[in-house]
C-alpha cells in the first residue's frame, strides 16, 4: 500500500510531462500539416479507411455507360469524336421514357452545333456537364446549352486530383465573383426537389459561397452501382413495351462514357474509376448523407488532448513491467480503432496519429526515468550494502580479538 500511495504522489508531474509532449507533438503536427510528408500520411490513413468501410450499395443510382463496344459499333457512335448528337438525344429520350427521377449527362458538348438539342423534350430533368477552361488565370464556363426540355442544368464535374489521385471536389465554384453550382450538386438537387430544377442559365447561379473543396465521399468501386449499357438501352427502346415497363422508375441516371478514347479515367482510393463512376459516388455520398467531414484545427487539438491525457492516465496505472508494451502496442490500438468508428459511424475523418507518437515518447521518456531512478537507487543500495559489509567485517574483527584476548586469560 505505501509503494502504491507513493507512485500515485507523483502522478500530477508524470501527468504534466505527458500533457507537455502531446501538446508538442499536436503543434509539430499543425504546423507541418500543409507539408507533404503529413499530408501524405494524412492520404494514407484516410485512403485505408474507405478500403476498411467497405461497399455500400447505391441502389437509387444507374449508370448508362457508353462502352468500348457501344462506341466502335458502326451502327452506334462508330468511333467518331465528339458523339454523334442524334444518338446521344435519342439514348436520353429513352432513358426518360423508363422512368427515370432524373438524369445526369457526363459528355462534354463544346463541339457540337448550337441547335444540336433543340429537339430535346424530356418529362424528367436534366442536368449536363458543362466544360470549364483556365482564362487568364479565372475560369470560363462553355457556353450554355438550350432544349425544349421541361427541364435542362448544367454544372462543370469540378473535380480535384490530389497527388494525382481524385480525392476532392467542389460542390460549389467561384466563378466571375459568384458561386456556381457544381454538376454532382446540381443532379443532387433536382433529384431531391424537381422544383428546384433551373431553366437555361439559372443553373450557373447557386446559392451560398464557394467554400473550397471537399473530400469525395467514395462508397464503394464500380461495382455498387446498376448498369446498362448505351447499345442495350437503345435497342431496347424500340421494343412497344419499353415505356409501359418502366425498367428505370425513380432512379437516378447517370450517362457517361466508360471507353478509352473518352480519356476520362482516374486513380482513386480505391482503385482506377471513370469520370461518370466518380461522380456517381459524389451524388451517393451526398443522397446518403455520407459525405467526409474533415476535423477543424480546434477540433483536433482538443481531441488530442483529451485522448493522449487519457491514454498516458491508463500506462500509469498498468503494472510497471507491462507499462512500456502496453503504451507502444495499446496506444496504436486505441487511436486506430476510434478512427475507424468516427469514419464508419459518421464519416468523421480525425487524425490521431499525433497523439500516439506523443504518448509513445511520453511512454520512453518516462522508461528512461524510471530505469535511472532504479539504477540510481541500486547504486545507493550497493553503497548501503558495502558499508554495512565493512562494519559487519569490523564488528566481526572485533569480536575475532576479543575472543583471543579471552582465551589467552
Amino acid at each position: 500500500m505505501v509503494g502504491l500511495k507513493q507512485r500515485r504522489t507523483a502522478f500530477a508531474p508524470y501527468a504534466w510531462r505527458g500533457a507537455a509532449l502531446v501538446l508538442l507533438a499536436t503543434a509539430i503536427t499543425a504546423a507541418l500539416h500543409h507539408t507533404w510528408f503529413v499530408e501524405r500520411l494524412e492520404l494514407t490513413n484516410l485512403d485505408a479507411l474507405f478500403v476498411l468501410s467497405g461497399s455500400h450499395q447505391a441502389r437509387d443510382i444507374t449508370i448508362v455507360e457508353i462502352s468500348d463496344e457501344d462506341y466502335a459499333d458502326k451502327q452506334m457512335f462508330g468511333g467518331i469524336s465528339p458523339l454523334k448528337p442524334a444518338l446521344v438525344v435519342q439514348l436520353i429520350q429513352a432513358i426518360d421514357a423508363a422512368g427515370a427521377r432524373a438524369i445526369g449527362v457526363d459528355i462534354l458538348t463544346s463541339d457540337w452545333p448550337a441547335d444540336s438539342l433543340k429537339n430535346l423534350r424530356l418529362r424528367a430533368p436534366v442536368v449536363w456537364v458543362r466544360g470549364v477552361e483556365e482564362v487568364d488565370g479565372g475560369l470560363r464556363l462553355d457556353p450554355i446549352m438550350s432544349g425544349d426540355g421541361q427541364d435542362l442544368c448544367q454544372g462543370p464535374p469540378a473535380l480535384e486530383q490530389v497527388d494525382g489521385v481524385a480525392r476532392k471536389y467542389f460542390p460549389l465554384l467561384s466563378i466571375d465573383n459568384r458561386a456556381v453550382a457544381s454538376f454532382s450538386t446540381l443532379l443532387r438537387q433536382v433529384a431531391q426537389d424537381p422544383g428546384t430544377t433551373c431553366r437555361g442559365d439559372r443553373g450557373a447561379a447557386a446559392s451560398g459561397k464557394a467554400s473550397g473543396s471537399a473530400y469525395i465521399g467514395f462508397m464503394g468501386n464500380a461495382a455498387i452501382f446498376s448498369r446498362l449499357s448505351a447499345g442495350a438501352v437503345i435497342a431496347g427502346s424500340e421494343a412497344p413495351q419499353w415505356g409501359s415497363r418502366q425498367l428505370l422508375k425513380n432512379q437516378i441516371v447517370l450517362v457517361g462514357g466508360t471507353y478509352k478514347h473518352a480519356r476520362d479515367k482516374y486513380a482513386t482510393p480505391l482503385g482506377e474509376m471513370y469520370g461518370v463512376e466518380i461522380l456517381g459516388n459524389i451524388l451517393a455520398s451526398e443522397l446518403a448523407h455520407a459525405t467526409v467531414t474533415e476535423a477543424g484545427s480546434t477540433t483536433f487539438v482538443i481531441a488530442d488532448l483529451l485522448l493522449g491525457f487519457a491514454l498516458i492516465t491508463i500506462a500509469y496505472y498498468v503494472p510497471r513491467p507491462w507499462s512500456l508494451p502496453a503504451t507502444f502496442f495499446g496506444a496504436p490500438m486505441i487511436a486506430v480503432a476510434l478512427n475507424m468508428l468516427l469514419f464508419l459511424g459518421w464519416r468523421y475523418y480525425l487524425s490521431f496519429m499525433p497523439v500516439v507518437v506523443g504518448v509513445m515518447v511520453h511512454g520512453i521518456v518516462e522508461h528512461v526515468r524510471e530505469h535511472r531512478r532504479l539504477m540510481r537507487e541500486h547504486a545507493e543500495l550497493e553503497e548501503r550494502h558495502r558499508s554495512l559489509q565493512l562494519e559487519l567485517s569490523k564488528l566481526r574483527s572485533g569480536d575475532r580479538a576479543q575472543s583471543v584476548q579471552q582465551t589467552r586469560e
